[in-house]
């Protein structure tokens, strides 16, 4: 019969692994997204610049309520009223509603306003269309407007709600292009989530290599220093002493200016300095383990120190880790990228990657009080580190329990 100890173990392996399971799926959903977005935007051609559909909001209606702060263009105005007699007792007159903000050529575009009068009011207040572009107007029923625009562009529009003596105005912009643009444009009219799905590219592959050269040279290093001694752990200590004296931050500021600033090259410099952290722990576990019955028993049976040494007490033992680590890098790797290029030491116009997206949408906000830009970009680099690390942890809790 199972005590209570056992019971409490065996269920709680049960939800470790069920995270871990959970934790790895999430983030090979992440990676397999960034790697289809990538190579679909290169078959895309969306990135092409359409001035006339510059700053375009995101075509959701929920997204424009939360990301479009339209204050100084030509867009909801304060409501005007005139014309108000108060003996005639609570007359008072509004819009309350929202219009969509964005239309397709060619596709019917319909408002139906929310007029609140006052209580006293008994018939219904008339609409007009006081300002709009051609072919924008009153549909037969009196209650909403219709427009089926044939030319992309921003056009104003201007409302009014007639009851009697009370007139009011709703005016609002209307963002035409050829297409739904799920999360907007930019200022150069270029679609948004077609810029985010470029930019997956320039945040995978330095990563990529990022994250090879810090686990694989950190590997090496440690793993013979560890297994051997001597000379060669002598050698260990000098690299990883040097590189850890290197100040990261003035690394990659000099390796980007003397690269022409190559992203590939400070990456891989990042590398550099993340290397010594791999090669300590593997380092430290090679100690640990090498002089266990198990390698003595290994060499009884005629495996060489190569054999033993990386399949043995590496691979069977510290896969887990690195895996982890490898995840990690990747992930703080997308960071910096994303930094040095917001920075203007990364990646440069008409390339596209994320920190270039960052930069351009920190300038539209600033100049035209858009936000979409930064706030869709911001959620992507959180959501792809947030993945890389889960499925780096994730990996690393299923195949711990397989280590010796």
């Amino acid at each position: 019969m199972a005590t209570y100890s056992e019971s409490k173990r065996t269920v709680t392996g049960r939800s470790q692994r069920r995270a871990g399971r959970l934790r790895t799926a999430y983030g090979a959903c992440v990676v397999a997204m960034l790697v289809l977005a990538s190579i679909l935007a290169s078959r895309s051609s969306d990135a092409l610049e359409d001035p006339s559909q510059s700053l375009h909001p995101p075509h959701s209606r929920f997204l424009q309520s939360i990301l479009y702060d339209p204050l100084g263009e030509c867009t909801f105005q304060p409501l005007l009223q005139f014309g108000r007699d108060d003996s005639e007792g609570d007359y008072e007159l509004s819009i309350s509603s929202r219009p969509g903000l964005t239309a397709v050529v060619g596709r019917e575009y319909t408002y139906r306003p929310t007029v609140i009068a006052g209580s006293r009011r008994k018939d219904p207040p008339d609409l007009a269309v006081a300002d709009a572009p051609s072919g924008f107007e009153l549909s037969e029923s009196g209650v909403q407007f219709t427009w089926t625009p044939l030319e992309t562009g921003r056009f104003c529009v201007t409302i009014s709600a007639d009851a009697g003596s009370t007139r009011v105005y709703q005016t609002f912009e209307m963002f035409v292009s050829d297409k739904p643009h799920w999360f907007g444009t930019d200022r150069a009219g270029r679609d948004v989530l077609w810029a985010l799905a470029a930019g997956a590219r320039w945040a995978l592959l330095p990563g990529l290599i990022m994250a090879l050269l810090a686990v694989g040279l950190g590997t090496l290093i440690g793993g013979l220093g560890g297994y051997y001694g001597g000379a060669i752990n002598d050698v260990f200590e000098f690299v990883t002493s040097v590189t850890e004296s290197i100040p990261g931050l003035l690394l990659l500021f000099l390796v980007a200016v003397l690269s022409d600033f190559n992203v590939y090259l400070t990456i891989a410099a990042l590398g550099l300095l993340w290397m010594p952290r791999t090669a300590r722990a593997v380092r430290a576990r090679v100690i640990q383990l090498k002089s266990h019955d198990f390698v003595e028993a290994c060499r009884e049976l005629g495996q060489s120190d190569s054999d033993i040494l990386w399949r043995e007490i590496v691979w069977s033992n510290e896969r887990n880790q690195l895996l982890s680590q490898f995840f990690q890098a990747l992930s703080f790797a997308i960071v910096i990228e994303v930094t040095i290029s917001y920075l203007g030491l990364g990646v440069k116009l008409p390339e596209i990657s994320w920190g270039v997206i960052l930069k351009e949408g920190r300038d539209a906000a600033i100049a035209a009080n858009v936000y979409w830009i930064v706030a869709v970009t911001s959620v992507a680099v959180l959501v792809a580190v947030h993945g890389l690390n889960s499925l780096g942890r994730g990996l690393g809790e299923l195949l711990g329990r397989e280590t010796r």
